[in-house]
C-alpha cells in the first residue's frame, strides 16, 4: 500500500477553537488565548491519525503574528502546541 499523509490540520490558541474544526482559524477574536486548547486538540488528532495508520501528518502552519492563530511559534516563542506535535512519536508498526 502507497504511504499516507495528512496535511494543513491544526487548531487555533484559544479557549473553545477545537469545536470549530478546521474553521478555527476563521473565529480567532471568539475566546480568550489558551495555549492548552492547542495543545490537547494537537494530543488527540496524533492519536486519532496513528489509530488510523496515517504515516505522515503536517500542520497547517508553524508561525503566525496572531497569537491565538494557528501557528504553535508565535513570536519566536514556543507554544504548547509546539512541544506537542514534536514530541509525538508513533506507537506500534
Amino acid at each position: 500500500m502507497a504511504p499516507r499523509a495528512l496535511f494543513e490540520w491544526g487548531s487555533s490558541t484559544y479557549g473553545g477553537a477545537s469545536n470549530y474544526g478546521g474553521a478555527g482559524g476563521l473565529n480567532v477574536g471568539q475566546g480568550s488565548y489558551n495555549e492548552d486548547e492547542q495543545a490537547n486538540y494537537i494530543e488527540g488528532y496524533c492519536e486519532l491519525l496513528n489509530k488510523v495508520r496515517i504515516d505522515g501528518c503536517f500542520l497547517h502552519t508553524f508561525t503566525e503574528t496572531e497569537p491565538k492563530a494557528m501557528g504553535i511559534l508565535n513570536f519566536k516563542k514556543r507554544k504548547k502546541g509546539f512541544y506537542m506535535y514534536k514530541s509525538y512519536e508513533r506507537v506500534g508498526s
